[in-house]
């Protein structure tokens, strides 16, 4: 800072007054760049920030489900198409060939269920992973949690659940089939399977990023998953000897006690289901983990 000598003249004052003038320095402050970072690891800020956006969940949820299916003159009827086709498929087979399934209840109400519940599951696995590369204009130019972008998936195809589940109801009253007490725990069982969905998911949009071969290796495992998976026909007709490998599985865990829920008449797998319930939480953390250590890096390779 400097001084300056000014004169000015005051009237009615003897002559010229001198005074200081102090000049001001204009201080120039450097630039500051903030950079939003993702937490990594299993942080608990990152999970209430995705409850906090509980309602952009829902708009990019009602988005979703509007671009699938707002310009077809059946709208959410294509939802039963495919269960209710593979359906009367396996059914159909079953009765030409007369092969035994071990089902004691009505078949069609089996088979029904366990498709309904696969689709849910592999749909909402294959849309998951690929998330981030769907929502990448929306990434790109908006901050939000990016768990969301693969939590959208899975409550669409919740929405679809509940829509197929219609023709089940129908037929369990066609065949006079009633739940137990057992029913109670369908929320649990759903949110098991949400779990386990999220964290396969989470698993997958990383490495499928990384490398396009992830993503037919899902595409494969899930269609194979299909037909060593409890959905159309019982686990007792897999051999005593290597049925303990069959149960490695933790959606034959999950079949089971999801059709445990809706028929009295099937006993609830206690110990597959809590063996399920634990692999389910281990894929949710190492998902979620995995998924926060890279999400920068996925920002990039969109």
């Amino acid at each position: 800072m400097s001084q300056t000598m000014s004169l000015s003249y005051a009237s009615g004052d003897a002559g010229w007054n001198v005074a200081p003038q102090v000049a001001h320095e204009t201080v120039i402050m450097p630039r500051q760049e903030i950079i939003i970072r993702p937490v990594a690891g299993l942080n608990w800020s990152n999970l209430k920030s995705v409850l906090s956006h509980g309602e952009l969940l829902y708009s990019m949820t009602k988005r979703q489900l509007k671009a699938e299916y707002s310009n077809m003159y059946f709208g959410f009827a294509w939802i039963l198409a495919r269960p209710l086709a593979m359906m009367l498929v396996f059914w159909m087979f079953k009765q030409l060939s007369a092969a035994r399934t071990g089902v004691e209840i009505p078949y069609p109400t089996y088979l029904y269920s366990g498709l309904i519940f696969w689709f849910f599951f592999a749909e909402s696995v294959i849309e998951g992973s690929s998330s981030l590369e769907r929502d990448s204009g929306l990434v790109r130019k908006v901050y939000f949690p990016r768990l969301i972008s693969v939590l959208v998936p899975i409550c669409a195809n919740l929405f679809a659940l509940a829509v197929s589940a219609v023709p089940l109801v129908l037929l369990m009253i066609y065949f006079q089939l009633a739940p137990g007490w057992h029913i109670l725990l369908l929320p649990f069982v759903l949110a098991q399977t949400a779990f386990l969905t999220l964290g396969i998911a989470c698993l997958f949009s990383v490495l499928t990023l990384l490398s396009r071969d992830w993503n037919r290796f899902l595409q494969l495992a899930l269609y194979a998953g299909l037909f060593v998976s409890p959905v159309i026909y019982l686990p007792e007709m897999v051999p005593a000897a290597v049925r303990w490998l069959y149960f490695a599985n933790p959606l034959a865990g999950i079949l089971l006690a999801f059709r445990a829920t809706l028929f009295a008449d099937i006993a609830f797998p206690w110990i597959p289901w809590m063996y399920s319930v634990g692999v389910s939480l281990l894929v949710l953390v190492a998902g979620i983990v995995l998924f926060s250590r890279y999400e920068r890096e996925l920002l990039d390779r969109i």
